[in-house]
């Protein structure tokens, strides 16, 4: 898994510990027989503040409920506020599946030398770094 990782650049340096991106986690849930399904993208946007929350599920080869994430993005974050609003809905999604898996799989992430909280949760500590 760390191999895979690597090779393939699914991992994000910050602060000196490395976060694995959503693309990492959901190889480490294939390896698992874990799948990620978007149930629910809700809008809770008003006016240009798009807001968007997203609730996944993770399924096991025969579609049997494994696990659960819930994620909100919201164009007020730092980093986003230039985002159109089908961006904030898709890293909502982007996000519930890293929560998800993170929740399921954490653990194998952690001994494979990783955070267990995705990339795509740190886009404040990574926007702070970028200023």
């Amino acid at each position: 898994l760390k191999e895979l990782i690597v090779q393939n650049r699914l991992a994000t340096p910050i602060k000196g510990k490395n976060y694995v991106n959503v693309e990492g986690w959901q190889i480490a849930g294939a390896f698992t027989g874990t799948f990620p399904i978007v149930e629910k993208v809700e809008n809770l946007s008003e006016g240009n503040n798009y807001k968007y929350r997203a609730e996944v599920s993770l399924r096991d080869k025969d579609g049997n409920k494994v696990g659960y994430g819930v994620a909100i993005c919201t164009n007020r974050e730092a980093g986003k506020t230039g985002f159109d609003e089908y961006a904030v809905a898709s890293m909502a999604q982007t996000r519930a599946v890293g929560k998800a898996f993170r929740m399921k799989i954490g653990w194998l992430l952690k001994i494979a030398g990783y955070e267990t909280t995705p990339t795509e949760e740190m886009d404040t500590i990574i926007a702070k770094e970028r200023r």
